[in-house]
């Protein structure tokens, strides 16, 4: 897949969210080092409803048009979750970003090869 394309449809998915309840505190395309598979993760600033949070992302992506995504490549990170995976310790960046991360190593939790789209912690 092309990465430019994923990379552009992934800050107008996050553009688009900040719209809806969702308003994402974190956004970070990760791509495993084991499979080469790409996801989406996407903090929302509150809880929501895991039926809700992809029927917002489904309507987003359909609405915008997005080619590169699809509703199975994103994927709901709680703040507990966020906070176990080092979120909070990353860089941050409270627009729309693109900063590119190689496998590292953030107080003792190992983040994936991605792309920070937003960290607003």
């Amino acid at each position: 897949m092309d990465q430019e394309a994923l990379v552009t449809d992934a800050q107008t998915l996050t553009r688009s969210l900040d719209e809806t309840m969702i308003k994402p505190k974190g956004v970070m395309l990760a791509r495993s080092s084991e499979t080469g598979e790409s996801k989406l993760w996407v903090v929302p600033s509150s809880n929501i409803d895991k039926r809700e949070f992809y029927g917002l992302v489904a309507q987003a992506i359909s609405a915008e048009d997005l080619s590169a995504l699809d509703v199975g490549m994103v994927e709901l990170v709680d703040m507990a979750r966020a906070d176990r995976m080092g979120f909070r310790q990353l860089v941050r960046a409270p627009g729309i970003s693109r900063i590119h991360l190689k496998s590292n190593w953030v107080n003792g939790i190992s983040m994936p090869e991605g792309i920070i789209i937003r960290m607003n912690f």
